[in-house]
């Protein structure tokens, strides 16, 4: 098998008084009081919110984990860890990093939340900012990455000074620095090296990447041309400083938070060691929206439709072929919990792994002029403590054709994954992705591509790794799905499924668009079905049934909203469904479009 290489406007409301006191977007007035009322401001526009949507506010290891320890090939960092919404570390090398967003590896397949994926727009977001507790050292770096070349490519970076043992809010002008310029290219990798120091510990309650457009918070009653400095708290119990502000000949003074996490704080004003006022705000979340129909997973499924879905509740899932073993070249293995769980021994060097196999349950053959199933999607635990991809954290997606005389069996490109619990999607249409990269047996005149070919498929099968790590690799996998693109009928009614990171209800506007540019995502309005008045005597009520319900799998959460299209009228054609949603405040509203990832086909 082939290894893994790294070619390195909202309105707020305050009530003061008995008076109302507004102002536009971003500029808000607090009371003239030493305790101030609490107050919104609108959240930044970020990066990782809008386009990842998942922000990097290390809730989860996921935020930092990819390519950590250089893929645990390098001793940089240790004791890591993302525990109640910090992520700690201690450095252990005078170049100690992380990466925001890893650009991919080169060689094997861009899956998953990587920056080949999702590019920065580098006419976009211009300034990070980062809520950090550094020990020591002089200054940390930023480096950017134009993609999987790594160092090999054009990259980056620029310098930050670094404030010891406190919790400051950092601002990095991306703008500024050496090597290729922040302006050149959309980015596909982010790393942040927090210092130069071996032995200094390091925190982080959160990194935003915004527009750099100010998200203001008006302050007064305080002394004219003053100096002061602002202290927030938010639900991680750290005191964040932010920048000094100064007030004018009236006593007020402003402090941008376009780069503080959404979340609910108390803040302090300090003249010196001396409080001179306290109050409370909210930085308010922007509506986030996922599609749970269409989706990579809520399309025909192949092993459902063929009677038996992949979800490992027992052997059934695996191969049912006399001879044919269902799996093999495992320490052990066994069905639980709707889980297999599976141990793998070490091989003694790359490329000399056991070979670990999962034959699933294939009894329909897969034929016709275009392989009708698109989407390989699979939920994934590993229970090592650091992703380490180039010595067997690969997956493999193989399958067979008849060849001349025998078997053909066809080996797909490297499937990086990350550890813990994964769920990754493989679109099979992809020239690289669906394109075998080994073929071994009876295949002469055999087609190695998945999409575009005319010969069957006749069994399938996933390799879970390829372990050559030096000790026993523990995982689960909780179920398969082999998908095709939704389809509806023109004239029918289509159900588009999203689901929040806010209650539907902080959600009043939702309107729905169909395009077959998801950079274009108004390209169409999509109707509403409107059912015709009923002309009997007698109402029943029958409820529609969505087949291939996505959220009854648990990739994503069960769907908030449902919006009923009707595709009367809409030309057959495949298209991307997209929302504009905004909250009562607008918060980024003219940002928070979203289309889905996988289109639909509207059929004659």
């Amino acid at each position: 098998m082939g290894r893994i290489t790294l070619a390195m406007t909202a309105i707020a409301v305050v009530l003061v008084s008995g008076l109302v006191l507004t102002s536009a977007r971003g500029d808000v007035q607090l009371a003239q009081a030493a305790n101030a009322q609490a107050v919104s401001v609108e959240e930044g526009r970020d990066f990782a919110t809008l386009v990842l949507h998942d922000p990097w506010d290390m809730s989860q290891f996921s935020d930092i984990s990819q390519f950590l320890n250089n893929s645990n090939q390098s001793s940089l960092i240790s004791n890591y860890q993302v525990q109640n919404g910090i992520f700690s570390a201690t450095s252990i090398s005078t170049d100690p990093w992380f990466a925001v967003l890893f650009q991919g590896y080169g060689g094997a397949m861009l899956i998953g939340k990587v920056g080949a994926r999702y590019p920065i727009d580098q006419n976009t977001y211009k300034c990070l900012y980062f809520a950090a507790n550094i020990s020591s050292g002089a200054e940390g770096q930023i480096y950017w990455f134009k993609d999987e070349g790594y160092t090999s490519s054009p990259f980056g970076l620029t310098n930050f000074t670094v404030v010891p043992s406190a919790w400051n809010l950092y601002r990095v002008d991306l703008t500024t620095g050496s090597g290729t310029a922040w302006s050149t290219y959309p980015w596909h990798g982010l790393r942040i090296d927090p210092t130069t120091a071996n032995g200094a510990t390091f925190a982080f309650d959160w990194v935003r990447l915004t527009d750099c457009g100010p998200r203001n918070l008006s302050l007064s009653g305080l002394e004219a041309a003053t100096t002061y400095s602002f202290y927030i708290t938010g639900s991680s119990g750290q005191q964040v400083r932010l920048p000094d502000f100064t007030t004018d000949s009236g006593g007020n003074g402003t402090e941008d938070l376009e780069g503080v996490a959404a979340d609910s704080y108390t803040y302090v004003v300090k003249s010196g060691a001396i409080q001179v006022q306290t109050g409370s705000f909210s930085v308010v979340t922007t509506p986030v929206v996922n599609f749970v129909r269409p989706s990579f997973i809520s399309g025909t499924d192949y092993a459902s439709r063929s009677g038996n879905p992949w979800d490992f509740a027992d052997a059934s899932d695996t191969s049912q072929v006399p001879g044919f073993p269902g799996v093999l070249n495992l320490k052990s293995y066994s069905f639980a919990n709707g889980n297999l769980s599976l141990v793998t021994a070490s091989g003694p060097a790359p490329g000399q792994d056991v070979d670990p196999m999962i034959n699933l349950n294939s009894p329909d053959y897969i034929s016709g002029s275009a392989n009708p199933y698109r989407y390989l999607t699979f939920r994934m635990y590993t229970g090592d403590p650091i992703q380490n991809d180039p010595q067997g954290m690969i997956a493999r997606w193989i399958y067979q054709r008849p060849g001349s005389g025998g078997l053909c069996y066809l080996v797909s490109h490297d499937i990086p994954y990350d550890v813990g619990w994964q769920t990754y999607t493989v679109d099979l249409y992809d020239s690289y992705n669906g394109t075998a990269v080994q073929a071994a047996g009876n295949c002469a005149g055999v087609s190695v591509s998945w999409q575009t070919n005319t010969q069957q498929i006749l069994r399938m099968r996933f390799d879970p790794n390829e372990n050559v790590l030096g000790h026993d690799l523990a995982q689960q996998l909780d179920w398969i799905r082999l998908t095709r693109v939704d389809e509806v009928k023109a004239g029918n009614t289509f159900p588009i499924q999203i689901s929040l990171n806010v209650s539907a209800s902080q959600v009043p506007t939702r309107d729905f668009f169909y395009t077959d540019n998801p950079a274009n995502p108004i390209q169409h309005p999509a109707a509403a079905y409107s059912p015709p008045p009923p002309s009997g005597a007698f109402q029943i009520y029958v409820p529609l049934i969505a087949q291939n319900y996505a959220a009854a799998l648990d990739t994503l959460p069960p769907a908030d909203v449902t919006y009923f299209w009707d595709t009367s009228g809409v030309a057959p054609g495949s298209y991307y469904t997209c929302v504009h949603v905004q909250d009562a405040a607008g918060t980024n509203s003219a940002y928070s479009y979203y289309c889905s990832e996988a289109p639909v086909t509207v059929t004659p």
